[in-house]
């Protein structure tokens, strides 16, 4: 069996329309189970199209501090007390704002259910988080191998295989025969490896917002017979999202940052 695995859209049709054409390119049928790692929004204004898809496609569906941060904006908007979200800067927090203001409302009942629910999913021999598979309502980054073996690898949790994403920087972990931990990090490439033999943690490229000097968008799938996971980057139409979020004033670095992959 295959998995396609997403993370962090961040409300960018374009680049989800691009990844949907590949992954059918790339064999995807309705028997392949697809798994969304968080933050359908945030950042982007598309937000009903890529929710949209995500709930109606994908096995796996797990929340993301952007998602966290939509739905307590609304809840606020609404008078609703609500708990102090995530940290977010100014750019981060217009743009939860945003999603909050045009989500429809069965797009915010979706959003409400979906951060209630489960931070952590396991699937056989993978486990699925945003973030941290150790604490993932903690929303920590996994940016270097101690991060990945605190958070993953030298856990008592039972996968052998983390997928996360969050971090945007597509990057590989592999605990290796003398326990030491081998990284790869996965910048501006398409690549294949095999984790059969590792407790591995993978970061998946984001899908709306890259951050590792790449502007393409990406995803991994992940052969559960052969133990191969194989990241996927290909480009998209990053001046339609542009133009889109020029048309409903999204701050000019969330606008430009597109096209550098920072």
């Amino acid at each position: 069996m295959r998995w396609f695995i997403l993370s962090d859209i961040h409300a960018n049709l374009p680049a989800l329309n691009a990844v949907v054409d590949h992954m059918i390119a790339n064999g995807l049928t309705k028997d392949n189970p697809m798994a969304f790692l968080g933050d359908i929004v945030g950042y982007g204004p598309f937000v009903n199209e890529c929710c949209d898809w995500v709930f109606d496609n994908c096995r796996v569906i797990l929340p993301g501090n952007h998602d966290h941060g939509a739905v307590l904006s609304w809840r606020e908007k609404e008078g609703q007390d609500v708990p102090i979200g995530y940290p977010s800067n100014p750019q981060a927090a217009r743009a939860m704002d945003f999603a909050a203001d045009n989500l429809t409302d069965a797009n915010v009942q979706r959003l409400s259910t979906l951060i209630e629910g489960n931070y952590v999913l396991g699937s056989g021999k993978a486990v699925f988080a945003h973030c941290d598979p150790a604490k993932p309502q903690k929303m920590r980054y996994v940016e270097k191998s101690a991060d990945a073996s605190y958070r993953f690898i030298r856990t008592t949790i039972p996968q052998d295989h983390a997928f996360v994403g969050h971090t945007h920087i597509p990057q590989l972990y592999r605990k290796k025969k003398d326990s030491t931990i081998e990284v790869c990090m996965l910048m501006g490439e398409s690549v294949e490896f095999s984790v059969k033999d590792y407790r591995s943690l993978i970061v998946v490229p984001s899908v709306g917002q890259p951050r590792d000097g790449n502007p393409q968008t990406g995803y991994v799938t992940y052969d559960t017979n052969s133990r191969v996971i194989t990241v996927h980057r290909l480009d998209y139409a990053v001046e339609e999202q542009q133009a889109e979020m020029l048309k409903q004033s999204f701050p000019p670095s969330l606008i430009t940052r597109l096209r550098d992959g920072r």
